[in-house]
Parts: C-alpha cells; structure tokens; sequence
C-alpha cells in the first residue's frame, strides 16, 4: 500500500504517509483484503475547499469533515488507484473527530462500505477490525 498525503492547509492532523500506510494494511488485512500495489490519495484541505468539493460531487450545499472518492480501475503502472480522500482537519476539530478516525472512514468508504446504503456492511466492517467510525 502506498499513499500520497498532501496537506493544504495548516492542520493539526498527527500522521505521515508511513503512519497512513499502516493504518491502510492493518484494515485490509483484518477485512482479509489483498491490494499489495495499491495508492491511496490523501488531501488535507480547507472548509471552504471540502464544501466545494461536497456541493460539486454529492449536491451539498455544507463543509463536512470527510469525502471519499473510489476509482474502479485507474491504473498507474503496475499500481492501482484504491481513490482518493479528502480531510477537512479544522472542520474535524471542531467536530471532535481526529484525522485517523476519518482516514479509518474514508478507506472503509474506497472499499465499498457505505453507511448510507448498507448499514449492516458498514457495522460488520467496523466489528471485524475493531474501529468504529461513526
């Protein structure tokens, strides 16, 4: 697993990509999921970037603490793309959550959990690696 982190605005998130990373491997490998080449993309970005962001893929008009985008297939040589998160720390703080929460959330998301359509999926996610996320 590989991750690209990216910070675009001051943050008190406490992580590197290498802690990312192992946070990654640790869910997939509770999950029994294999992506040895995989990347991951990481943003830390602003409210104001998260709300555009928010309002241009999912039609909501608000900032939120974390946005998930899953690539099917976008291979990158011999890696594949899992997708891409967004993280808005200061929106998090505010809300209590730390980044590692969110980033548990997000890649739960780019595997194909979703709490929104599936709750049952979500809930047995979280149960077998022992993080809860929301």
């Amino acid at each position: 697993m590989k991750i690209d982190l990216t910070i675009q605005t001051d943050s008190d998130c406490s992580f590197d990509a290498e802690s990312l990373e192992s946070i990654a491997n640790n869910i997939l490998d509770k999950l029994d999921l294999k992506k040895p080449q995989s990347i991951i993309e990481v943003f830390l970005v602003t409210d104001d970037e998260i709300k555009d962001l928010n309002k241009k893929h999912r039609d909501k008009n608000e900032a939120t603490d974390v946005l998930s985008f899953p690539q099917e297939q976008f291979p990158v040589g011999n890696e594949q793309t899992l997708g891409t998160i967004f993280i808005a720390p200061e929106f998090a703080k505010n809300e209590g959550v730390e980044c590692k929460e969110l980033f548990t959330h997000g890649i739960l998301h780019l595997l194909g959990y979703d709490h929104e359509t599936n709750i049952k999926k979500w809930e047995h996610a979280e149960a077998k690696t022992g993080i809860k996320t929301l």
